[in-house]
């Protein structure tokens, strides 16, 4: 609980009536009552303020209401500030589970949780308060650093590496081998993949995602890197920093993804060089280079406006057939 003026401090806003109301809770505006905070996200949704139910609100402009109410320049950011104050995550104390296995050789941190049937491998290092939750599995020669959360049934192959405040999600397997083979009149012969797979700090991977290890080099995952869930990263990738990779898109070998690109949904990319600042559309097919900063959508991906514009023209097309088929 705290009182909406510390809120509004700790938000960078401002306070308006009832600075000293307590706040607990955070609700959606359909389910508020008159003891929770909403936030209103949305500009059109201001004209309803008056018909909800709420203890305070929080907007991203001024509004003429004497209800309680604190005024922030981004209300979105504001909501995911508010959350972590309001719903700290529950600590976990240091442990080692006796159903865990942990090799001889392996070093962790005295503050480390590992829960039951988790298992470390040789040689491998476990930072400071990181948790491993049940069934983890870590390779031998893996790194975790500090402040990680591995969740139920994730998988590390030998020799990945996690910086630190790492987060992964049920079900990812990191470091597997990538899709490599070589065909002759003999058969299919495997390519082994002997690199890594090298994830830096404050990266967050979603459930059931699978990484593959680099076959000469690495596979690698820049500084605060999202990931969503069911994502498959190729082996040789290079995903820059701040980038954001949403559910079911897919990277063949050797793609390169610059820093703080946005890519939606079912996304496509083949062996190609995606500029920094790019945004790629959900279920796009990426075949070519994108240059730095540009929006593309469609398969095979190009600019977005052409997209809309091709679009366009082929349901005028169809119209116009569909007209004279009917006359």
């Amino acid at each position: 609980m705290i009182a909406l003026a510390a809120l509004a401090q700790a938000l960078g806003g401002t306070c308006f009536s009832g600075s000293s109301v307590q706040v607990q809770h955070v609700a959606t505006l359909e389910s508020a009552t008159p003891k929770d905070l909403i936030f209103i996200l949305e500009p059109q949704h201001l004209a309803k303020l008056d018909q909800l139910s709420f203890a305070a609100a929080v907007v991203g402009q001024s509004i003429p209401s004497d209800r309680p109410h604190i005024v922030v320049s981004n209300p979105r950011k504001a909501l995911a500030q508010t959350l972590h104050i309001l719903y700290p995550p529950i600590p976990i104390p240091p442990s080692r589970h006796p159903m865990a296995l942990i090799e001889g050789t392996a070093e962790l941190s005295d503050t480390v949780s590992v829960a039951a049937f988790s298992t470390i491998g040789a040689r491998s290092h476990v930072g400071a308060r990181t948790v491993l939750a049940e069934r983890v599995s870590l390779g031998s020669d893996c790194h975790v650093g500090n402040d990680c959360i591995l969740y139920p049934g994730v998988t590390l192959y030998p020799g990945t590496q996690l910086g630190d405040r790492v987060i992964v999600h049920a079900g990812t397997v990191i470091g597997s081998d990538g899709f490599g083979y070589v065909s002759d009149s003999n058969g299919i012969l495997k390519m082994p993949h002997i690199g890594r797979v090298v994830i830096e700090s404050d990266v967050e991977i979603g459930a059931n995602c699978t990484i593959d290890r680099g076959c000469l080099g690495d596979t690698h995952l820049g500084q605060g890197v999202k990931i969503d869930n069911l994502v498959h990263i190729s082996h040789n990738t290079v995903i820059g920093s701040h980038s954001m990779i949403a559910a079911q898109c897919g990277f063949v070998g050797s793609a390169t993804v610059g820093s703080q690109v946005q890519m939606g949904g079912q996304v496509g990319v083949s062996r190609v060089t995606i500029g920094n600042g790019c945004i790629v559309a959900s279920k796009s097919g990426v075949t070519k280079d994108i240059a730095a900063g540009t929006l593309v959508s469609g398969f095979p991906a190009w600019p977005h406006r052409d997209e809309i514009q091709k679009e366009a023209f082929i349901r005028r097309l169809y119209k116009e057939h569909r007209r004279k088929k009917n006359a």
